[in-house]
């Protein structure tokens, strides 16, 4: 049975949604939407492709502009797929919109992508129906497009292993059992919370399946991305402080997990720091040097630690 939308009389708290009822899906598929007013192409070209696949898909609306949220039911109304439920709130970060859109959650298997983006819904759902289900994480590979002029896009080339996931821990590459994350949560820091969930997944030693089957299209380069805010790349200190204690806590292969995390987290922090922050490049000297006295992997991510955390101590108090 279809249930068309009803428009809200306030923007905090309503839920429009399509049901077919008795009849449930392999996989939801819960996507974080906020502030793309222009920019929903790609979210319209991949929505229009769900018909008939065993799918459902949770669109948060995390309101900042009322221009964003028409679009969406205008893109919504148009498709009229009864695949769709639609919820829109002020959320105030992906990953409070995320863990909105798990409250709604009845599959048997649950990924997130980005409303900016290309996930190739048909070769998920094909890999889902043709394995075993001994595995809690299926992960896919994909492909990294450029917006940026002079920089071409990159096709995944990647090892399946659990060293790789802590390299390129694309959280919308990945399918997850819903049982097996039911006690997990995203936080609520605006940048980093999916690298944390991650971690969170891999501390409990998951079974994990590769495929070399395309996944997803993650495109670079907006102009409205987080990845390019200056206060959201700041919060990525959060992750990284919560994925430190975090590595204090586990040992063997997960130690090593959150170690790699640890590295590529302090170098994101520090080419942002150099390069975008003035006050922060007298570090530049401190860091090199701290690098160059040791060649071991571990005492490096110390060093490279050290001076991310002294960095924010600065901004803090600045």
């Amino acid at each position: 049975m279809c249930h068309g939308f009803t428009l809200p009389n306030q923007i905090d708290s309503w839920v429009a949604s399509y049901s077919l009822g008795y009849i449930t899906f392999m996989l939801t598929a819960i996507v974080p939407v906020s502030g793309m007013a222009g920019r929903l192409q790609n979210l319209e070209s991949w929505l229009s492709t769900i018909q008939n696949l065993d799918i459902q898909v949770v669109i948060v609306h995390d309101f900042r502009d009322s221009e964003t949220e028409r679009q969406l039911i205008s893109i919504l109304e148009s498709l009229n797929s009864p695949q769709i439920i639609f919820l829109s709130g002020i959320y105030g970060s992906p990953g409070a919109a995320r863990n909105a859109g798990l409250d709604h959650v009845a599959t048997n298997f649950v990924c997130f992508w980005d409303s900016d983006d290309l996930p190739i819904p048909q070769s998920i759902i094909s890999i889902l129906e043709k394995c075993s289900e001994d595995y809690d994480v299926l992960v896919g590979q994909y492909v990294r497009c450029s917006n940026l002029p002079m920089e071409k896009n990159s096709v995944s080339s990647l090892d399946s292993s659990f060293q790789d996931i802590a390299m390129n821990p694309g959280l919308w590459r990945m399918v997850f059992r819903q049982d097996f994350i039911a006690s997990l949560s995203f936080k609520t820091m605006r940048m980093g919370e999916d690298q944390l969930f991650i971690a969170e997944v891999m501390s409990l030693q998951p079974r994990l399946s590769f495929t070399n089957t395309l996944f997803y299209k993650y495109f670079v380069g907006h102009p409205g991305q987080l990845t390019r805010s200056r206060d959201a790349i700041i919060e990525l200190n959060d992750a990284f402080r919560e994925i430190s204690i975090l590595r204090k806590e586990t040992s063997g292969r997960e130690f090593e997990f959150n170690s790699i995390m640890i590295s590529k987290m302090s170098f994101t922090l520090m080419k942002f720091a150099i390069f975008n922050d003035a006050k922060f490049k007298t570090f530049r000297s401190l860091m090199s040097v701290d690098i160059l006295v040791t060649k071991h992997p571990i005492l490096q991510i110390k060093c490279v630690s050290k001076v991310v955390f002294r960095m924010f101590a600065v901004t803090k108090h600045a």
